[in-house]
C-alpha cells in the first residue's frame, strides 16, 4: 500500500470514526432544545452539522482511491460504533437485538473482506 493509499484509508477509518459522533451531537443537540426552533440551533446540533460537513469532505477524498463497495462495506461499521457510543455517552440500553446486529454487520464486514468469491 503506497503513501496515497494510506491517506485515503485514513480518510476512510475518519469517516467511520466521526460519522457515530456527529449523530451524538445530534441526538444530544435534539434533546436540548425546548421547541424543535431551538434544537435546530442548538451548540450541540451545530456541532453535529460541522462535524458531518467535515465527513463529507473526506468520504469524498476517500472515494477518489477506494472502491465504492468497499467503502459502503466499512461504512456499515459506524452502525455498531453509534450501539457502543450511544451505550456509554448517553447510556441507551444494550439489547439483544442491538448486539445481535452489530454482530451480523461485523461479520458481513468481515466475509465481504475475505474476496473469496
Amino acid at each position: 500500500m503506497n503513501h496515497a493509499d494510506w491517506q485515503h484509508t485514513g480518510a476512510l477509518t475518519l469517516c467511520v470514526t466521526l460519522g457515530p459522533v456527529a449523530q451524538l451531537l445530534l441526538k444530544r443537540g435534539a434533546s436540548a432544545g425546548a421547541t424543535a426552533a431551538r434544537s435546530f440551533v442548538s451548540p450541540w446540533t451545530l456541532g453535529g452539522y460541522g462535524v458531518f460537513g467535515v465527513v463529507t469532505v473526506l468520504a469524498v477524498y476517500a472515494f477518489q482511491q477506494i472502491e465504492l463497495k468497499t467503502a459502503a462495506a466499512w461504512t456499515s461499521l459506524t452502525y455498531l460504533l453509534v450501539i457502543l457510543l450511544a451505550r456509554v455517552v448517553l447510556g441507551e440500553p444494550l439489547t439483544r437485538n442491538k448486539l445481535l446486529g452489530g454482530a451480523l454487520i461485523v461479520a458481513g464486514v468481515t466475509v465481504f473482506n475475505l474476496d473469496i468469491f
